[in-house]
């Protein structure tokens, strides 16, 4: 009876590490890297500060065209100065619009503007790209199309960016998933206290 039990307790021992081992080194990678799911956090979050970076770039780079723009008139009830850019209110419709300082002259837009000046506008994709009021231009047309194609191969630079290093993960995941047929290949991408070594390295010991 105690050698039933004995031998009950040690397959349950046997099947508990192997599923202890199934978990440390993951089917990812088919068991030949522990902390699989630290590689996917760091590869899933660089891939996604790049893709946003590029859409944070890219979607302020939209092509001014006639045909997207809109003219306007705004009466400012409220304007303030702020973190290096501008904020107005629209009296008409009650919306606010924050103006970054790099796009526009903010010293003659902070010394002239005030509360109950008609402030003329262009607005295209829903941005201020043109601002004036009478003689006083503080955004012109011209310059925001200059900056925005100056921006877009900014933009493209970087997903490229990213489609490389969505190379890099895919080059990682295969050599890391082949590891037993690129054992000296692996240490580029892992450091070796990650590397399953006894499955890894089992056929070069074989061969001793």
């Amino acid at each position: 009876m105690g050698r039933k039990n004995a031998s009950r307790t040690k397959r349950r021992n046997s099947r508990t590490k192997a599923r202890l081992r199934e978990h440390e080194y993951g089917k990812l990678f088919n068991g030949n890297v522990y902390g699989q799911w630290e590689f996917v956090f760091i590869w899933g979050l660089i891939l996604a500060l790049l893709l946003g970076l590029w859409f944070y770039i890219f979607s302020d780079t939209f092509p001014i065209t006639d045909e997207n723009c809109i003219s306007t008139v705004f009466v400012v009830t409220n304007s303030e100065i702020s973190g290096g850019g501008a904020v107005f209110k629209d009296g008409s419709s009650g919306k606010n619009y924050k103006l970054d300082g790099g796009y526009f002259d903010i010293e003659r837009f902070s010394a002239e503007a005030s509360e109950g000046d008609v402030l003329s506008a262009v607005i295209s994709h829903g941005k201020v790209v043109s601002l004036s009021k009478g003689e006083s231009v503080y955004i012109s047309i011209d310059d925001m199309k200059d900056l925005h194609e100056r921006l877009r191969p900014v933009s493209y630079l970087v997903l490229a960016i990213a489609g490389v290093w969505f190379l890099y993960i895919a080059v990682s995941w295969y050599v890391m998933y082949n590891a037993e047929r690129f054992p000296r290949l692996i240490r580029f991408f892992v450091k070796p206290e990650y590397i399953n070594k006894s499955k890894v390295y089992k056929k070069q010991r074989k061969g001793f």
